[in-house]
This record gives structure tokens, sequence and C-alpha cells, in this order.
């Protein structure tokens, strides 16, 4: 219970000044909504903090008033991740874009929860480096909280989902914690975050939904530059080749990227335009596989013909573009260095929602049939329905369902909304593991794992005693 809003807001008002403390409704609307179907609310305040030690200080006060802190970025979760559950204030880092370090030896920068994946990217390039980018997000994301909700990178087939490497989070007492070699007072950044004290601790942060803290510094991996970058295609016209030939490219490690799309996610990708969307799904394969292949030339040469002698022994072909795409590869590969995510795929018909979770590829055919046989019966078109997968290990990969919507059809709104939860619901019960659930969801995850969920509850208890920190995120 908020023991004085008003009080809150002077103290507030004293670390930030008058201009960064928003409490008119038109202000305050840009933080009440997304395209999820999380309700909306708009928050009683919002404050924009532009250093780590202002958000401390913030926090103390809201930990000392109880009043409910929702940490916000930069807005593009687009899942309901930075909505109010209940009134309170927003705590809006989108001014905190310092890029304190590009370290061009050991490829990693240590950034602030403001810096988007544009901004990394363009200061990174001039130092012959480059940003792991994500699948859905738009390069207008924080490049912290996008890393810390495991939203996947299209190069994780390669280098996995663990792209930060250690970071600054204030708990909800305002105090500070550092993990791995960043906690040694003496180390300003660090290189390897396993071989030391509470390497493994920050792992607590990651998916949490800013439920424990506010990470407020991080230090995120860098690639290189390679000379040579191609995206090539494989065609498929079911999906039954699928999994053996990835998992035949991912043992053989090649390519830096590595995904599976669908015609109707390959065309919502290559589109330029909304209206483009139907005539280039009904002239793209069923199923494409997507794998960029980088590296100087001697490098390229011998993956391409790895790839090709795969390829070969499978009866299928790498080629430069799926027939009738165009400049398919070109489009791809700059959508991996600067993703439209979602704001370019919403354009279809207004609004997108996703579905994301991890289970064995060789669901996939289970999970299709639940797919299509849920959308018929909500009157949903089939065809509209948009899947990707991107591999992580050999066996699990990360799948996403997306579904596109006209927000001013209420009916049309009505049943996507319906559709969506029936097929999470059915999804679960299937085998699917959402292991970042939001909104509803996250009671579907829990409702079928108490024990797990206790054990959540029992480290935010811990962790956020007084509950201020996005209280009704996760099921808590």
């Amino acid at each position: 219970m908020i023991t004085s809003l008003e009080s809150a807001g002077d103290q507030i008002r004293e670390v930030v000044g008058s201009s960064s403390l928003l409490t008119d409704k038109k202000s305050l609307k840009q933080y009440s909504s997304d395209q999820s179907f999380v309700p909306s609310r708009s928050p009683l305040m919002a404050v924009k903090a532009s250093s780590e030690e202002e958000v401390q200080n913030i926090i103390r006060i809201a930990d000392s008033s109880g009043l409910p802190v929702t940490p916000y970025s930069t807005g593009k979760n687009n899942q309901g991740a930075a909505i109010q559950s209940v009134p309170g204030m927003v705590l809006d880092l989108s001014e905190m874009t310092k890029i304190i370090e590009i370290d061009t030896i050991s490829r990693n920068a240590v950034i602030e929860p403001g810096v988007t994946f544009h901004d990394l990217q363009s200061a990174a390039r001039k130092k012959g480096l480059r940003v792991l980018t994500p699948i859905e997000q738009p390069s207008s994301a924080s490049v912290l909280a996008t890393y810390l909700e495991y939203v996947p990178t299209y190069s994780w087939a390669k280098y996995g989902d663990e792209n930060i490497l250690t970071m600054h989070v204030v708990l909800p007492s305002g105090k500070l914690l550092r993990t791995g070699a960043a906690a040694y007072p003496v180390v300003e950044k660090p290189y390897d975050p396993v071989h030391v004290p509470f390497s493994y601790l920050g792992k607590i942060w990651f998916g949490s939904q800013g439920t424990l803290g506010v990470v407020t510094r991080g230090a995120v991996k860098l690639k290189n530059i390679h000379d040579r970058n191609e995206a090539k295609f494989i065609s498929l016209d079911k999906f039954d080749k699928a999994p053996n030939l990835i998992r035949r490219i991912k043992t053989l490690r090649l390519g830096e990227e590595l995904f599976l799309l669908n015609k109707m996610e390959l065309a919502l990708l290559l589109s330029k335009q909304s209206s483009q969307v139907k005539a280039m799904r009904s002239s793209l394969p069923n199923w494409s596989i997507v794998i960029v292949v980088r590296g100087d030339d001697a490098e390229f040469r011998f993956q391409a013909e790895d790839l090709n002698d795969i390829c070969k022994k499978q009866g299928v072909k790498a080629e430069d573009s799926p027939k009738g795409a165009g400049d398919a590869g070109k489009i791809i590969l700059k959508e991996i260095e600067d993703p439209r995510g979602w704001t370019h795929t919403s354009q279809y018909k207004g609004a997108r929602s996703t579905l994301p979770f991890i289970a064995p590829i060789r669901k996939l055919p289970i999970f299709q049939t639940i797919v299509n046989d849920l959308a018929k019966s909500h009157s949903y078109d089939v065809s509209d329905i948009g899947t990707m997968i991107v591999p992580g290990e050999v066996s699990r990969v990360f799948f996403q369902y997306s579904f596109s919507r006209n927000p001013a059809d209420k009916e049309q709104v009505r049943r996507g909304k319906e559709l969506y939860y029936a097929c999470a619901k059915k999804l679960i019960s299937s085998g699917a593991f959402f292991y970042r659930p939001y909104g509803d969801i996250a009671r579907f995850v829990y409702d079928r794992s108490p024990a797990y969920h206790r054990i959540i509850q029992l480290f935010k208890k811990t962790v956020d005693p007084n509950g201020i920190m996005n209280p009704g995120k996760l099921g808590m």
C-alpha cells in the first residue's frame, strides 16, 4: 500500500527535477499499452532517470513508500512486460544512453539500458565489430532489456543465448549488486564471467521481467565484421527434411546465423509494403532454411563447400534467393544488421502477437496441427500464421508463432485473443516450454509447475520484501 503518493512524488522530484517527473495523462498514456493482449493501464507517474545513482535514490524512495515500480527501457517488448499490473510508477531508463566502453580486443561493450541496437551497431561498426541482433525486436529496442529477456538472436545456433557477460543491478532496497568480475572493486569491466564469485548469480535476473531489480549497466558481447557475408536459402516443400538439415549444419558449425521460416513469416520479412505480403507468400516455398555464411575468402569458400555437400546428400540446393523473392539475400542481411522487427511485420494488418517457446524440433508437426486446427475453429485464416524456428541446441529449438490482426476491428481482436490463449494452453499441455511467460500465459505455466513457482515466490520475497518491483508479473 502506498503510504503517501504526494510525498513520494516530492522526494523523487528533488532527485530528478520537475521536468523528469511526469504526471499528466497525455505523457503517461505512452506507458499504458502495446500490441499485446495485456490490459492497458496508465501509471500514476513516470520518472526519467539519467544515472545509476538516480535509479538507486528513486528505488529507495519507492521502497520506503510502498510505491510499485515498473522498469521501462524503450518500450519495444510488445509482450506487455512494461505495462503495470497495479497502479504505480514507471521508471523510464530511456535517457541512460551511454556506451561506456567498446573493447576491440575482448570484443565487448559496456552500456546503459537506454542504448538501442541501432546505437550500439553504429558505434561498434566504427571499431570493426558488430552486434548480435534479435528476431522480432526492432533496432530501436534496448540491447540490455532484450538480452535480459532471452529474446533469441539470429545467431543463437552458433553463439547461444547468453550475450550479457556481467551487469550492475539496483536491488529493490536501492543497493547496488555487481555480478561476475564486476563484483571486484578493482575491476572496472569483466572479461570472464565464469571463473569468479557471483558468476551465475546474475542469471536470477534474466527473464525476471523487472520483478527483482533494475539493471543499470551491462557488458555485452560483440563479434567481428567479416569480409564476405552472404545469405543462402534452402527451399523445402515439406518440413520433414528440415530437422536433419539443421542438425548437420549445426554439427559442422556452419554460418553465423541459422533459422527456419514458413512462407508467411518470410513474406512478412521480405515485403516492402503490407500490400505485397499475400502475392509474395503465394510464390514462396512452404519452408525456407536461411543460413548466413560469413568469413574471409578462405573461410567462406570452405563453409560454402561444406554446405553444398550437405545439401547434395539431402537432395536440396543452397541458393542466393528463393524463387520469386528477388534480392532476398540482401534484405535478410539488412534485417539482421538493422532489424525492423515487429514494427515492420505488424504493418500487414496493423497489429501482431507472437507465441515464443522452446521445444524439440521433432514436435513441429504436432504443434502445426494444433495451431492450424484451433485457427480454423476460431475462423482465422491458417495461411496468415507465421512460423519461425531458431535452433539453440541440436535437439531443442526456439519456436515462434505469429498472428496478425486489425486492431480497429473489435470482433477480429476478440477472436484473435481467444485463439492466442487457446493455442498457448494447448501447446503447453503438448510439451511447449514457455521460458519467458507474459501476461496470463504466466498463470498457465505456473499452474503446471507449482513447486517451481513457490521457489520463485520465495526468492522474490527475499529480494523484494515490500513487493514494489513490477508486482503482478510472473504470477506474483
